[in-house]
């Protein structure tokens, strides 16, 4: 009897064991497709931190954007948001010289963020894009709604390829949402800005997958999807594969990047 209990609790402890070891394993390795709630979430909370001055703060809340963003793992989405956040700080309190204060953390962010995605884009050149867009905003003169909003959408460009009238419109909801934080002086409506920018990258997923899937166009009638696969990344080379279901055409596609 004794050793039945034995067996029964050590079956029992070895079923908890694996559980948790596959609950650790999905939290820490999977890689989240992109949720534009849980990224507009993360802004909102990174912008907050950043106005507060708290760096740890600020790095925790990159690490969800860049998860859900990009699909990165916690490590690696840890170390990007640590170099982004690192770069961020460096910013606010810089009166200038931008290139030799900030780029180089911005450039290792974004090394490590194309190597981690496989990515097609030039480290250096999404550096220095996404720098440009700080520095509108800080610049009198430059900071217009459609400067700063084609300065992300370049942004966008480098990361995501491409020059789709999507994208352009995804940054300029971006520095709406900027610009409603900037005008609400100390008590912003941080709702209304969430709402803001969840509507931006709502904008952005639509104009990912026709940035994504050259076969997107021709095939609109039928369901794609490539955002299900789990390397579907910024592709660089696309090979789709047509596979048939009981109701209609799945255009599946497989992204390699």
């Amino acid at each position: 009897m004794h050793k039945r209990k034995f067996s029964l609790l050590k079956l029992i402890l070895l079923v908890c064991a694996v559980v948790a070891g596959v609950v650790v394993y999905r939290l820490v390795f999977s890689r989240p497709s992109f949720n534009a709630d849980k990224i507009a979430r993360a802004e909102t909370q990174m912008w907050r931190a950043y106005y507060a001055k708290t760096e740890l703060k600020l790095a925790t809340e990159l690490v969800s954007l860049f998860r859900n963003q990009f699909g990165l793992s916690l490590p690696a989405a840890t170390r990007v948001g640590k170099l982004y956040a690192q770069a961020a700080m460096k910013f606010q309190a810089a009166p200038g010289n931008y290139d030799e204060v900030v780029l180089p953390d911005l450039i290792e962010a974004y090394r490590l963020l194309q190597q981690h995605t496989k990515a097609s884009f030039n480290p250096e050149t999404a550096a220095r894009a996404e720098l440009a867009w700080w520095v509108a905003r800080r610049t009198q003169g430059q900071n217009s709604l459609e400067r700063v909003g084609r300065k992300i959408a370049d942004l966008y460009a480098v990361l995501y390829g491409g020059n789709n009238p999507k994208l352009q419109n995804a940054a300029l909801l971006r520095t709406k949402a900027a610009a409603l934080r900037d005008a609400s002086g100390a008590n912003p409506n941080w709702a209304q800005i969430e709402a803001s920018l969840r509507e931006s990258y709502s904008a952005l997923h639509d104009a990912r997958w026709h940035s994504q899937c050259p076969l997107a166009a021709a095939v609109c009638f039928s369901k794609v999807v490539c955002q299900e696969l789990p390397d579907a990344r910024l592709p660089t080379n696309t090979s789709a594969a047509r596979a048939n279901t009981a109701d209609h055409p799945v255009i599946k596609i497989r992204c390699e990047l």
